[in-house]
């Protein structure tokens, strides 16, 4: 499979073409799920699985995209937000305590 790399205002002017074919037919929204539609108006490729993934289209205001919790990058871990820090000093050597044997 070929891909394409677009920019923001690409993606932006596909979208606006879809919007104005759906106005000339009347159509509120557009829905859009795992095919060649959705990376090409919006650069994600969805695998095709079982929990729902859709790019939603109105024919004015936002257009969202709806994602498994699955696939959505969870944040970063809270140890990597923190400082490193310093390793702790170097431990003195065990004493050692020595048994007599009778």
């Amino acid at each position: 499979m070929t891909q394409t790399i677009a920019n923001t205002s690409d993606y932006a002017a596909r979208i606006e073409k879809v919007r104005a074919a759906m106005a000339t037919q009347n159509v509120d929204a557009a829905l859009l799920s795992v095919g060649h539609d959705l990376p090409y108006l919006s650069g994600y490729f969805a695998m095709p699985l079982e929990r729902l993934t859709m790019l939603v289209i109105p024919q004015s205001g936002e257009v969202i995209m709806v994602v498994p919790r699955l696939e959505v990058a969870p944040p970063p871990p809270p140890m990597l937000e923190r400082p490193t820090l310093a390793p702790p000093p170097p431990r003195s050597p065990p004493r050692h305590r020595h048994r007599h044997r009778h």
